[in-house]
């Protein structure tokens, strides 16, 4: 497997993917005009890994911000997380929000209740770089 990135944009994320050190993330801001055509390279990523990686696979998610079309993309995003953790790989989401945005972690919370992935809440300071 190749490596993976996508640049972010004022309305889109970076996303990036190694399979070298199993790291996947996400961060930035998720509003882009059409999110299904956004992210169907990286669905293809993760099903990709599902079958051929050899690792647990970390996941470091970091939006500050994110539209509804976005939310359902990030669902079915987790959904491939949980199709490469049922491929007997382990899958840890950190989920890396502003320790004053609490919109944001309610957000992954949401997530980690409707899905079978262990989750792990990372709060900063808002403006760092983690």
């Amino acid at each position: 497997m190749k490596r993976f990135n996508i640049t972010g944009t004022k309305y889109t994320p970076d996303i990036s993917f190694d399979p070298n050190v199993a790291s996947f993330s996400i961060s930035g801001v998720s509003t882009p005009e059409n999110s299904l055509d956004f992210y169907q390279s990286t669905y293809r990523i993760l099903e990709q890994y599902a079958l051929e990686g050899s690792q647990k696979l970390e996941a470091n998610i970091r939006l500050v911000y994110f539209n509804t079309s976005s939310a359902k993309c990030l669902y079915d995003i987790f959904r491939k997380l949980v199709s490469v953790s049922s491929s007997g790989k382990q899958v840890i989401v950190n989920w890396i929000y502003d320790d004053d945005d609490e919109d944001i972690l309610e957000s992954g919370e949401d997530y980690s209740e409707l899905l079978p992935l262990e989750f792990r809440f990372v709060p900063v300071p808002p403006g760092s770089d983690r």
